[in-house]
């Protein structure tokens, strides 16, 4: 949510799965978080996603109470 995330990792494709290993995404404030997995697929259809995320800091979202009430509450 208004949050821009860069990478600049490489990802191993296969026949039927993206892999992941130890794959960096940065948040706009130069926040780390390292993804490990795989999204298996069937001819790019089909996804299943077994990833995981690990982060001690990364922003997620970055919006306002006036932009989300949903998640600021009214």
């Amino acid at each position: 949510m208004n949050v821009a995330y860069g990478f600049t990792d490489t990802v191993k494709l296969t026949e039927d799965a993206i892999l992941l290993d130890d794959f960096v995404v940065s948040d706009e404030r130069g926040n780390k978080a390292y993804v490990n997995g795989k999204i298996s697929h069937n001819h790019l259809a089909d996804m299943r996603f077994d990833l995981s995320l690990e982060s001690e800091r990364l922003l997620c979202m970055n919006t306002s109470a006036r932009e989300s009430e949903q998640y600021f509450g009214t």
